[in-house]
């Protein structure tokens, strides 16, 4: 698990990957956002429209800023950038059934 930790530290030291990371977690929260929307509304596809590049610029953004806050500066704090990339990915995993539960038709909200 530790070559594993290590692995994920290194990636998201670099820039390319960072950004990449922190763009499909945005996805991820967009994804959540709109089947909630999608649930409760009419107007899901203008909604989409107007919402979209908020949330998912404005989460990539915060996962940015988190990650580089944690692993850059004079104190590198690489066990809270890993809890970030966990929680993260249980994020983009639960959008992911979400997603296909919505392309299936079923109702998860």
């Amino acid at each position: 698990m530790k070559k594993i930790n290590n692995t994920i530290i290194k990636m998201l030291k670099s820039t390319a990957p960072r950004l990449i990371y922190a763009l499909i977690c945005g996805a991820a929260y967009f994804a959540i956002i709109m089947n909630f929307v999608a649930a409760h509304t009419a107007h899901a596809a203008l909604m989409a429209l107007l919402i979209a590049p908020a949330v998912i610029c404005g989460g990539a953004y915060i996962i940015i800023r988190l990650l580089r806050s944690s692993l850059e500066g004079e104190e590198e704090n690489t066990s809270a950038a890993l809890m970030l990339f966990y929680i993260n990915v249980w994020v983009i995993v639960i959008a992911a059934v979400f997603t296909a539960a919505m392309l299936m038709g079923l109702k998860i909200m």
